[in-house]
């Protein structure tokens, strides 16, 4: 395993073997960690600086929701970088994502006789 590897090479990497539906997302994410965390070795970090990083985005104005969604991507880079024997461990699996609020429920017009049956 190398003794470096530059975030990057590392996020390039992974956008190149992105397949999913939100590419456009996933690059607007990386240019969030690389304004983030400029001139990083993603094998240096911890989780204390990534929890910084976190409030870092929460004081930029940033939702939970938000910064749940930049962690997120991070994370996927990182399995994708100890997958490929660019990196020892992930270190985002020490830090608990922000709780966020539960979804809207829409109901059906069925489900909205029943409760109005109920009243």
């Amino acid at each position: 395993m190398s003794q470096f590897w530059g975030q990057e090479e590392v996020l390039e990497g992974y956008l190149a073997a992105f397949t999913g539906r939100s590419l456009r997302d996933e690059q607007r994410y990386k240019r969030a960690w690389v304004f983030l965390f400029p001139e990083a070795r993603l094998n240096a970090l911890t989780p204390t600086a990534l929890e910084q990083i976190r409030g870092k985005m929460a004081e930029l104005g940033r939702s939970p929701q938000t910064i749940n969604r930049y962690v997120g991507f991070l994370r996927r880079v990182l399995n994708k970088a100890v997958r490929d024997g660019q990196l020892a461990v992930n270190p985002i699996t020490k830090i608990k994502m922000f709780k966020e609020p539960l979804g809207k429920t829409i109901l059906t017009v069925t489900e909205t006789g029943t409760v109005r049956a109920g009243q």
